[in-house]
Order: structure tokens, then C-alpha cells, then sequence
């Protein structure tokens, strides 16, 4: 029985990466610092995979993706140990996600194209991010909006201030509304894919190690 999910990578790519390594904890390159190894007759096979996740979570690449820890069955629900806490911009939830139709509507492909407020050139709706806050005009390339956001040596952003409004925003948070179209959870605050975050492989380079 399948009891907990991980989504919202930005690929099926990162998406493979990351289960190889969650079943392989002691052959990726990325946890062999930990010598993770189950504790024999005081954790099951269960607990383990948690504690092996709870680690996973807070290491390169992974811990900069907006990731969604998704409990299908709460009779299994286990909550992360206090020290093992996920990077505050994931998000954990319980439920089953509704896949919906993924093809953009005929309303949102027909609609005209506006300006990039950071860059002033034309924007399509399956480019554009908006603010969070509903108060603000903001409209971005979300190329534009991540070049801001990042900092140096980084490939995805974690979080930034909106250039308009000054709201302090989750990347997670943008792409999830942006997105929202495309995957419906049963919890509207979980609503994600797994789309790019950055139209940009670059970030594959803090990656391209199992």
C-alpha cells in the first residue's frame, strides 16, 4: 500500500534522481556522510524510509525545490522529529491529489499578452508569474522573477521580496498558483506539479551525481 508521496519536482529527471536515491540511501553520493543504516529490532523498514527522507530532505539539490510531502493514509501518518523538520518552504499535507486535465483551457491560450514589469518585453500567460498577494499588479517572466530572487552560485530560488508590493514571497508559492490549472489536490493549499521552475538545465549541475 502506497502510504506517502513526494511531488513537485521540476522534472521527471530530479523526480528519478530523488527515488533512486531514497531506495539506494548508502550508494548515493548525496547521504554517504550519514552512514544510514536501520537500526536493527527497534525500526522497521517503514521508519527507516521516513528517517531516510527526513534526511534526503534537507540536502542539495533537493532542499531548495518547493517539494510537497503528500500523506495519502493518516493511519500511517508518523510527524517529522522536531531536529528532522522539512525546509519550511515544503509543504506537508494529507490526501489524495485529483489529477485534471493538463492541456491549458482555450480561454487562458486565447488571452492577449501583457509586458514583463522587470524586463518590459511581451509575456504569454504560460510564462507569466503573478504575486501572491492579491493587491499587487505584479507580472513576470518567471525567468525575470528568479533571476532577481537568486543569489549568487544558486539555481533555484527559495524565496524573495515581490520588486512591486514588497511582500515577502515562497518561490513554492508562485509556481503553485501559476500552475494551478494543471493539478488540483484535495487540499486546496498543496495545489502543484511537477513543472520547471526555471526555464534553465543549469541547476542540473548541483545534480549530476546519484
Amino acid at each position: 500500500m502506497m502510504t506517502l508521496v513526494v511531488h513537485g519536482f521540476p522534472n521527471n529527471i530530479s523526480t528519478l534522481r530523488f527515488e533512486w536515491a531514497w531506495q539506494n540511501p548508502n550508494k548515493t553520493t548525496r547521504l554517504q556522510h550519514l552512514n544510514l543504516k536501520k537500526i536493527p529490532r527497534k525500526e522497521s523498514e517503514f521508519k527507516f524510509k521516513l528517517r531516510v527522507l527526513s534526511e534526503m530532505l534537507k540536502v542539495g539539490p533537493w532542499y531548495r525545490l518547493p517539494l510537497v510531502v503528500r500523506w495519502l493514509e493518516n493511519d500511517y501518518f508518523e510527524a517529522f522529529p522536531p531536529e528532522r523538520m522539512p525546509p519550511s518552504h515544503m509543504v506537508i499535507c494529507h490526501g489524495p491529489v485529483k489529477s485534471l486535465n493538463t492541456k491549458k483551457s482555450k480561454e487562458i491560450l486565447s488571452q492577449s499578452p501583457v509586458n514583463c514589469q522587470l524586463c518590459f518585453k511581451t509575456i504569454i500567460e504560460s510564462e507569466k508569474l503573478t504575486c501572491i498577494n492579491d493587491n499587487c499588479d505584479l507580472k513576470a517572466h518567471i525567468t525575470c522573477l528568479a533571476d532577481l530572487f537568486l543569489t549568487p552560485e544558486e539555481f533555484v530560488p527559495i524565496e524573495g521580496t515581490c520588486p512591486l508590493c514588497n511582500v515577502r514571497l515562497k518561490w513554492g508559492d508562485l509556481i503553485h498558483k501559476m500552475n494551478k490549472y494543471e493539478v488540483k489536490a484535495v487540499e486546496a493549499v498543496a495545489e502543484c506539479c511537477d513543472k520547471a521552475f526555471v526555464d534553465n538545465d543549469s541547476w542540473f549541475l548541483d545534480c549530476n551525481e546519484l
